[in-house]
Protein backbone atom coordinates (compact mmCIF):
# COMPACT_ATOMS: atom_id res chain seq x y z
CA UNK A 1 0.00 0.00 0.00
CA UNK A 2 0.80 3.52 -0.89
CA UNK A 3 -0.03 6.05 1.79
CA UNK A 4 -0.55 10.13 0.42
CA UNK A 5 -1.19 13.41 1.27
CA UNK A 6 -0.78 16.75 0.66
CA UNK A 7 0.64 18.77 3.25
CA UNK A 8 1.91 23.49 3.50
CA UNK A 9 5.08 23.58 4.95
CA UNK A 10 5.46 27.69 6.47
CA UNK A 11 8.88 28.78 6.72
CA UNK A 12 8.62 30.26 10.42
CA UNK A 13 5.60 27.06 11.22
CA UNK A 14 6.03 26.59 14.61
CA UNK A 15 7.77 29.84 16.43
CA UNK A 16 6.37 32.07 18.59
CA UNK A 17 6.88 36.18 18.15
CA UNK A 18 10.04 36.13 16.83
CA UNK A 19 11.87 33.47 14.35
CA UNK A 20 16.05 33.31 13.52
CA UNK A 21 17.16 34.87 10.14
CA UNK A 22 20.78 35.47 8.83
CA UNK A 23 21.24 38.99 8.21
CA UNK A 24 23.58 40.46 5.18
CA UNK A 25 26.67 38.89 6.91
CA UNK A 26 25.54 35.49 7.99
CA UNK A 27 24.85 36.17 11.52
CA UNK A 28 22.18 35.03 13.28
CA UNK A 29 19.54 37.45 14.79
CA UNK A 30 16.12 37.45 16.34
CA UNK A 31 12.90 38.90 14.02
CA UNK A 32 9.58 39.08 14.56
CA UNK A 33 7.37 36.71 12.27
CA UNK A 34 5.70 37.88 8.88
CA UNK A 35 2.29 38.40 7.95
CA UNK A 36 2.14 36.52 5.49
CA UNK A 37 5.24 34.09 5.77
CA UNK A 38 6.42 31.93 2.84
CA UNK A 39 4.89 28.55 2.21
CA UNK A 40 4.77 25.74 -0.12
CA UNK A 41 2.49 22.62 -0.46
CA UNK A 42 4.16 19.24 -1.03
CA UNK A 43 2.36 16.24 -1.82
CA UNK A 44 4.04 13.16 -0.38
CA UNK A 45 3.85 9.45 -0.44
CA UNK A 46 5.38 6.69 1.29
CA UNK A 47 5.49 2.60 1.40
CA UNK A 48 7.13 -0.18 2.75
CA UNK A 49 9.37 -0.43 -0.65
CA UNK A 50 10.03 3.12 0.09
CA UNK A 51 9.58 6.58 -0.55
CA UNK A 52 8.98 8.41 -3.94
CA UNK A 53 9.98 11.59 -4.69
CA UNK A 54 8.15 14.64 -3.08
CA UNK A 55 6.40 16.95 -5.28
CA UNK A 56 6.23 20.43 -4.78
CA UNK A 57 2.46 21.75 -6.01
CA UNK A 58 2.40 24.96 -7.88
CA UNK A 59 -0.81 27.03 -6.23
CA UNK A 60 -4.18 25.90 -5.45
CA UNK A 61 -4.04 21.47 -6.87
CA UNK A 62 -7.18 21.06 -8.96
CA UNK A 63 -8.15 17.46 -10.17
CA UNK A 64 -6.08 17.85 -13.68
CA UNK A 65 -2.96 18.78 -11.90
CA UNK A 66 -3.41 15.95 -9.31
CA UNK A 67 -3.71 13.30 -11.57
CA UNK A 68 -0.63 14.44 -13.64
CA UNK A 69 1.26 14.40 -10.61
CA UNK A 70 -0.22 11.07 -10.19
CA UNK A 71 0.80 10.11 -13.79
CA UNK A 72 4.33 11.97 -14.30
CA UNK A 73 6.03 11.17 -10.95
CA UNK A 74 3.94 8.35 -8.74
CA UNK A 75 2.53 6.04 -11.48
CA UNK A 76 6.62 5.49 -12.93
CA UNK A 77 7.78 5.19 -9.34
CA UNK A 78 4.84 2.68 -8.24
CA UNK A 79 5.49 0.86 -11.58
CA UNK A 80 9.59 0.26 -10.67
CA UNK A 81 9.09 -0.13 -6.82
CA UNK A 82 6.00 -2.01 -5.53
CA UNK A 83 4.84 -5.81 -7.13
CA UNK A 84 1.74 -6.30 -8.02
CA UNK A 85 -1.20 -4.06 -8.15
CA UNK A 86 -0.53 -0.91 -6.47
CA UNK A 87 -2.62 -0.31 -3.83
CA UNK A 88 -3.06 3.87 -3.33
CA UNK A 89 -5.02 5.61 0.12
CA UNK A 90 -5.54 8.75 -0.01
CA UNK A 91 -7.55 11.48 1.47
CA UNK A 92 -10.86 12.66 1.09
CA UNK A 93 -10.65 16.09 -0.10
CA UNK A 94 -13.20 17.07 -3.29
CA UNK A 95 -9.64 17.29 -5.70
CA UNK A 96 -9.47 13.66 -4.82
CA UNK A 97 -12.67 12.07 -5.01
CA UNK A 98 -13.66 13.42 -8.57
CA UNK A 99 -14.93 11.33 -10.85
CA UNK A 100 -11.87 12.42 -13.19
CA UNK A 101 -9.42 11.76 -10.37
CA UNK A 102 -11.26 7.95 -9.57
CA UNK A 103 -11.62 6.65 -13.22
CA UNK A 104 -7.84 7.90 -13.57
CA UNK A 105 -6.85 6.06 -10.74
CA UNK A 106 -8.35 2.65 -11.90
CA UNK A 107 -6.95 3.62 -15.97
CA UNK A 108 -3.47 3.06 -14.00
CA UNK A 109 -4.22 -0.20 -12.57
CA UNK A 110 -3.95 0.88 -9.54
CA UNK A 111 -6.44 -0.33 -6.28
CA UNK A 112 -7.73 2.43 -4.42
CA UNK A 113 -8.49 2.36 -0.36
CA UNK A 114 -11.08 3.83 1.16
CA UNK A 115 -10.05 5.91 3.66
CA UNK A 116 -12.49 7.02 6.46
CA UNK A 117 -13.14 11.16 6.59
CA UNK A 118 -11.16 12.85 9.26
CA UNK A 119 -9.42 10.13 10.33
CA UNK A 120 -5.19 11.17 10.30
CA UNK A 121 -4.21 8.37 12.93
CA UNK A 122 -5.14 5.78 9.87
CA UNK A 123 -2.43 7.31 7.32
CA UNK A 124 0.94 6.96 8.33
CA UNK A 125 1.89 9.90 6.18
CA UNK A 126 0.44 11.90 8.58
CA UNK A 127 3.16 11.05 11.34
CA UNK A 128 5.70 11.29 8.63
CA UNK A 129 4.65 15.16 8.12
CA UNK A 130 5.14 15.41 11.76
CA UNK A 131 8.74 14.92 11.93
CA UNK A 132 9.57 16.78 9.18
CA UNK A 133 8.08 19.09 11.00
CA UNK A 134 10.44 18.82 13.70
CA UNK A 135 13.43 18.93 11.36
CA UNK A 136 12.45 21.62 9.81
CA UNK A 137 12.68 23.49 12.85
CA UNK A 138 16.47 23.18 12.99
CA UNK A 139 16.64 25.36 9.49
CA UNK A 140 17.12 29.34 9.38
CA UNK A 141 14.86 29.48 6.28
CA UNK A 142 14.96 33.43 4.57
CA UNK A 143 13.22 32.30 1.10
CA UNK A 144 10.81 30.30 -0.68
CA UNK A 145 13.98 28.68 -2.20
CA UNK A 146 15.62 28.03 0.79
CA UNK A 147 12.18 26.67 2.44
CA UNK A 148 12.14 24.37 -0.71
CA UNK A 149 15.88 23.13 -0.47
CA UNK A 150 15.44 22.48 4.12
CA UNK A 151 11.78 20.39 2.96
CA UNK A 152 13.50 17.96 0.30
CA UNK A 153 16.40 17.69 2.88
CA UNK A 154 14.33 16.53 5.71
CA UNK A 155 12.34 14.61 3.84
CA UNK A 156 15.60 12.56 2.67
CA UNK A 157 16.27 12.86 6.34
CA UNK A 158 13.49 10.66 7.91
CA UNK A 159 13.12 8.18 4.86
CA UNK A 160 17.30 7.23 5.36
CA UNK A 161 16.34 6.99 9.06
CA UNK A 162 13.58 4.66 8.58
CA UNK A 163 10.88 6.89 10.28
CA UNK A 164 8.66 5.94 7.39
CA UNK A 165 8.87 2.75 7.63
CA UNK A 166 8.08 2.64 11.54
CA UNK A 167 4.56 4.81 10.77
CA UNK A 168 3.40 1.85 8.56
CA UNK A 169 4.12 -1.01 11.31
CA UNK A 170 2.68 0.86 13.83
CA UNK A 171 -0.92 1.47 11.94
CA UNK A 172 -2.29 -1.82 13.11
CA UNK A 173 -1.85 -0.54 16.20
CA UNK A 174 -3.72 2.69 15.50
CA UNK A 175 -6.40 0.96 13.54
CA UNK A 176 -7.06 -1.67 16.90
CA UNK A 177 -7.42 1.08 18.67
CA UNK A 178 -9.64 2.81 16.55
CA UNK A 179 -11.96 0.13 16.12
CA UNK A 180 -11.89 -0.57 20.17
CA UNK A 181 -13.18 3.05 21.08
CA UNK A 182 -15.91 2.34 18.53
CA UNK A 183 -14.75 5.21 15.85
CA UNK A 184 -15.86 8.41 16.31
CA UNK A 185 -12.63 10.26 15.59
CA UNK A 186 -11.28 9.55 19.53
CA UNK A 187 -8.43 7.98 18.83
CA UNK A 188 -5.32 10.17 19.64
CA UNK A 189 -2.06 8.07 18.74
CA UNK A 190 0.51 7.44 21.33
CA UNK A 191 -1.96 8.67 24.42
CA UNK A 192 -3.51 5.97 26.75
CA UNK A 193 -6.82 7.23 27.77
CA UNK A 194 -9.39 7.63 25.51
CA UNK A 195 -9.55 11.44 24.07
CA UNK A 196 -12.62 13.48 24.73
CA UNK A 197 -14.69 13.73 21.86
CA UNK A 198 -15.53 17.16 20.62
Amino acid sequence: MCYSDEKWFVADAGKKGKIWVLDKNDHRQWKGKKAHPTKIMFLGAISKWGTPPLVEVDGKMDQVQYTAYLEEVFKPWLAENVPGQPIWLQDNPPVHKAQFVLQKILCFGWQLAEHPPQSPDLNPIETAWHYVDILLKEYVVNSKAELRQAVQECWKIAGAAAMFEKYIKRLQCNIDNVIRLGGGNQYKENRSKRAVVY
